[in-house]
């Protein structure tokens, strides 16, 4: 991960998450209910485009982005016509790497992770 990042110079950088985090304490029994939530007062794109910055890296961010062809891409499941829209995607906005931050939608049978899914909360 790391690597790749390291010899890029022009990365562009998609997220479908709000980049202001929060807190979110819930109750769960079948799905979350979410109790009460905080803004924690920190952006996530200052973060990023800082950390970059100091790398000597310019970062650009993209709205345009087609999550739905990404769909439910995870390590696991590389598919070839996903494998190709990401690097026309990257040919297109002339950028070497891209770094996309999203929501986890692919859940594996007994993963914990599961529990989340369709979670309503908009906190990154």
């Amino acid at each position: 991960f790391l690597i790749n990042f390291f010899y890029a110079q022009n990365i562009g950088i998609v997220s479908n998450l709000n980049p202001k985090l929060g807190y979110s304490h819930t109750k769960a029994a079948i799905k979350f209910t979410p109790i009460f939530e905080k803004d924690l007062d920190y952006d996530l794109n200052d973060f990023i485009n800082t950390t970059f910055s100091q790398a000597n890296k310019t970062t650009v961010h993209f709205n345009d982005f087609d999550w739905k062809t990404l769909g439910f891409f995870d390590e696991f499941t590389k598919s070839v016509p996903i494998l190709d829209y990401l690097k026309n995607y990257c040919e297109s906005k002339k950028v070497d790497q891209l770094f996309i931050i999203r929501k986890v939608n692919s859940f594996k049978l007994i993963g914990p992770m599961d529990m989340f899914f369709n979670f309503k909360n908009n906190f990154g």
